[in-house]
């Protein structure tokens, strides 16, 4: 999507490219589901899909092709409530080159333990796949673990409380951009 910042940048770390041409994308998704299983698979033709470039943003030549399909499982169990997602992406441009930043594949878990109607407590799990950044760094694949908390006080105040990257693993979501120590 073409905005503002793509077209006139910051004037400092992104430089303006007034060359710009929005992104035309032609797509396909179908899936399904049963019984707490999901399946789906997603195919995007993009022309003049906007990249940014060391400096600036661009338009890259011809079509990129972003495919891929995404798996989940999502079922309570009395008082425990359980997520997993698996996406599987393969992103490439018009010659074939995988598009950056982009992981490979990215796997997402929850369980949450209800106590009573008015309070959850849960742990989430997160596995990004390696990722590759213009100027061909990696950002190496990591997990991220948290946990959340919810206390429902009267009918219309809710408590919430969330932990992320509590095992303060070091990471890059993007090279040279540290990710969320623990908070």
């Amino acid at each position: 999507t073409l905005s503002l910042y793509h077209m006139y940048g910051d004037g400092i770390y992104v430089m303006p490219n007034m060359h710009l041409k929005p992104e035309d994308t032609r797509n396909v998704d179908f899936g399904f589901e049963y019984g707490g299983f999901k399946m789906s698979y997603f195919y995007y033709d993009v022309n003049n899909l906007i990249e940014y470039q060391s400096n600036d943003y661009a338009n890259s030549p011809g079509h990129s092709i972003i495919q891929g399909y995404e798996e989940s499982f999502a079922k309570r169990f009395g008082n425990i409530s359980t997520s997993v997602d698996y996406q599987r992406i393969d992103a490439r441009d018009a010659v074939k080159k995988p598009l950056i930043n982009r992981p490979s594949y990215v796997i997402n878990s929850r369980f949450v333990y209800y106590v009573g109607d008015r309070l959850n407590v849960g742990i989430s799990a997160d596995y990004v796949g390696n990722r590759t950044d213009y100027d061909g760094a990696s950002t190496g694949n990591y997990t991220l673990v948290g946990l959340t908390a919810n206390a429902q006080l009267t009918k219309h105040i809710v408590l919430y409380a969330k932990a992320r990257n509590i095992l303060n693993r070091y990471y890059h979501s993007i090279d040279g951009y540290n990710g969320y120590s623990a908070s």
